[in-house]
């Protein structure tokens, strides 16, 4: 009777280890970032949800401002924001790259380009 084998060999769950390794410390590295990224989209959203007809730009900056804080967005982020406003309405542009040193002499750039319009 012939036995044949079953399951992974050594070296096969190794290379499974190693890839799940890489891919879990990209998760850890970038993953901030992209939730910085979300939490800045969301925190303008909530200043935009929030304001009425007569809120100045000043009192609009002053709100994205402490909802910045609040969420603690990176400084990266925060100084990327540009508030404008086109045609009477409000835009709100974050523009910005962030970059990651991954391991050795390999990094990661992550562009974000947002634009986030009154309603």
């Amino acid at each position: 009777m012939q036995r044949f084998q079953r399951g992974m060999s050594f070296y096969g769950m190794c290379l499974v280890i190693v890839i799940a390794v890489f891919f879990g410390m990209l998760a850890v590295k970038l993953g901030p970032y992209y939730l910085d990224n979300t939490l800045l989209v969301s925190s303008v959203q909530k200043v935009f949800d929030s304001r009425t007809e007569d809120t100045t730009l000043s009192e609009f900056r002053e709100g994205i401002s402490k909802a910045m804080v609040i969420d603690n967005i990176s400084p990266q982020a925060r100084n990327a924001l540009v508030i404008a406003r086109e045609d009477e309405i409000l835009v709100v542009t974050a523009n910005y790259e962030v970059r990651i040193d991954l391991f050795y002499n390999i990094d990661v750039v992550l562009s974000f380009e947002n634009e986030i319009k009154a309603q």
